[in-house]
């Protein structure tokens, strides 16, 4: 006779955070039931993962979402000249693949997270007029 084995992990879905979930806490304009690979200002790459973030020039205020370190193939993100405010989160130390950063014209204050030095691929940083230090 013979028998198979089957291994299986349980997962708990509450833990799951999809790029989309995560992109909703940034700008929660973006309409939830369409697939977010084609909501304005979101590229994705072939696998699906959220690879380019703009959101630019726009009235959408409220604080950086600590999950954004959670989008680990990001490589480009700008929220460039909104009303985003509040300190930025030290979870972007983990965005490891991100290139450029357009963080400028904003709102922000506070330190400037020592974990930026983490970001070995970023190549453009952009932080002007906002109220930081560090």
């Amino acid at each position: 006779f013979s028998y198979s084995l089957v291994l299986s992990q349980a997962t708990n879905s509450s833990n799951v955070t999809s790029d989309g979930d995560i992109l909703l806490k940034l700008y929660p304009g973006w309409n939830a039931a369409t697939p977010f690979c084609s909501w304005t200002g979101v590229v994705c790459s072939a696998s699906g993962r959220v690879v380019k973030v703009l959101v630019e020039s726009m009235q959408v205020q409220g604080t950086l979402p600590e999950q954004l370190g959670l989008l680990d193939q990001l490589t480009y993100l700008s929220v460039w000249r909104t009303l985003y405010s509040g300190t930025i989160p030290s979870t972007f130390g983990t965005l490891l693949n991100l290139e450029q950063l357009w963080l400028g014209k904003s709102k922000f204050s506070g330190t400037i997270p020592s974990e930026f030095g983490l970001m070995r691929s970023l190549t453009t940083l952009d932080l002007g007029d906002n109220d930081l230090r560090g």
